[in-house]
């Protein structure tokens, strides 16, 4: 008895020692993978050729805040590329750039405030990244209004300058075009898609004191933006947006609501958002035609046009390696298509058509898009041309004077407001490399940028003083990049 007494005696002493501790390594929590590496890494930090689990961890972070190429592994590259890719993130975040990797920069890197190349942060309240949780739909891509439409059909890259070799070249080039007025002295205020599309949907100027990405979100949630498509829906115009190119467009989630396809894939089944926008938009509009819904629509058609690589024979058809001239006959003969399967529908006399450009190239002397415009019920006996000096910024108006809105309601004026040899100043600007600037981190986070400023070349009349200008007295404004697009 007294030695089962003992041995309860001992049990419940080694219980009243064991049981704290056991308590103790119940409730300790796993360490943090940040606490693991600065645990790691110790107060020397790491050199930029360690090996090993620590490093590979702090590469998988930073290919989460896309300093990590797409879609590559832990590559000799990469590993080259590591100290300007540090330094990147000291400098966007001002930490002092010394491209080291020691506990202040893991800190920054796991912080929930990390402001990284492509201008947004971590935290959910000012996420500014184009995400892939939104898509334009295309399933109604080849559907129309059966009332009235304003269509905009958008041949990115597409100079005035290719047109005008077109119809100097081909004696049939405008035929089909006849109720059209020719703008051959159109200017796009900047070369390039981001800035140009965003501007002509939004009417939201460029803004070089915040990053592109926030660039992107406030213009979408403008005033003049949610004005525009206020306007045209109590005009009874459903409005829907096509681009081959979404995010070169700016596309954000404050953008969800105005465009009826542009959609939040959560809420929309699989199967649903695979019907993207069609790449092929000739063959697509071939096998589908053109459908008419009731009620009337505003629809965008940004298609790829004379963006490089050439990519149409002058019958429309795929081919690698076309010539400009293939391709700007090309491109004219799928919208001509276009404009006929429009006819057969029974809408094409019911619609305001443009036939346009995002921007034209870099070369002054191509650097004008081109801008056709008919209105519903126009005809002419051949293509009308004027040199009115008009440009993107009476883009919104124009659509919503087409529209029926007049008066004060219109932001700007309408390039109907313009005159032919009527004297305007304007001014374009084309992205450049300048050793007179820093180099300037690319918008998507992955590397330096091409560019680090905007040129801006000022003149009045037409393309061809803007040519002297340019050739007499160079760029007349400068505006520092924060970030680079490309």
């Amino acid at each position: 008895m007294k030695r089962i007494i003992a041995l309860i005696l001992f049990l419940s002493l080694l219980f009243a020692v064991l049981l704290p501790a056991l308590a103790d390594n119940k409730n300790t929590k796993e360490p943090s993978e940040l606490e693991t590496v600065l645990s790691a890494i110790g107060k020397k930090g790491l050199k930029l050729g360690d090996k090993g689990s620590v490093i590979k961890t702090i590469k998988k972070r930073m290919k989460q805040l896309s300093y990590y190429p797409r879609g590559s592994e832990l590559t000799n590259k990469f590993n080259l590329e590591m100290e300007d890719k540090v330094k990147l993130l000291q400098q966007n975040n001002h930490i002092g750039v010394t491209g080291k990797i020691d506990a202040k920069f893991v800190k920054l890197i796991y912080s929930d405030h990390c402001v990284t190349a492509t201008g947004f942060v971590l935290s959910d309240e000012n996420n500014y990244r184009i995400s892939d949780n939104y898509t334009l739909l295309g399933n109604e891509q080849f559907i129309v209004g059966e009332d009235e439409n304003i269509i905009v059909i958008i041949l990115d890259t597409f100079s005035n300058t290719f047109f005008n070799e077109l119809l100097a070249e081909k004696e049939d080039a405008a035929k089909g075009l006849e109720d059209f007025t020719y703008y051959n002295n159109y200017d796009s205020c900047f070369v390039g898609t981001y800035p140009c599309m965003v501007m002509m949907l939004t009417g939201y100027e460029y803004k070089n004191s915040v990053s592109i990405g926030q660039w992107f979100s406030d213009a979408w949630k403008s005033d003049r933006t949610r004005s525009f498509f206020n306007l045209m829906k109590e005009q009874g115009y459903e409005t829907y947006f096509y681009s081959v190119a979404p995010t070169n467009c700016g596309l954000k989630s404050e953008a969800l609501g105005l465009f009826k396809n542009y959609v939040e894939n959560a809420r929309y089944s699989g199967e649903v958002v695979k019907q993207k926008v069609s790449r092929n938009f000739y063959t697509a509009l071939r096998e589908k035609g053109v459908t008419v819904s009731p009620g009337k629509r505003f629809i965008i058609q940004h298609l790829h046009g004379m963006h490089t690589p050439y990519n149409v024979d002058e019958n429309g058809l795929p081919k690698d390696g076309a010539t400009l001239l293939e391709a700007s006959s090309g491109w004219i003969t799928i919208t001509k298509a276009y404009l006929e399967a429009l006819k057969k529908a029974g809408v094409y006399d019911k619609s305001t058509i443009i036939i346009t450009a995002d921007h034209g190239t870099k070369s002054i002397s191509q650097i004008q898009p081109i801008f056709l415009i008919k209105r519903p019920g126009e005809t002419h006996k051949k293509m009308l041309k004027t040199n009115a000096p008009v440009s993107h910024r009476e883009f919104q108006s124009t659509i919503l004077y087409c529209a029926g809105i007049d008066g004060d309601a219109l932001p700007s004026k309408t390039v109907f407001d313009y005159k032919k040899n009527e004297d305007r100043e304007r001014t374009v600007f084309v992205n450049k490399k300048s050793e007179d600037y820093k180099r300037k981190p690319k918008y998507n986070g992955t590397d330096w940028g091409s560019h680090n400023v905007w040129v801006g070349y000022t003149y009045t009349g037409d393309l061809q003083d803007l040519v002297k200008e340019s050739k007499r007295h160079g760029p007349s404004k400068f505006i520092e990049m924060k970030f680079s697009f490309n």
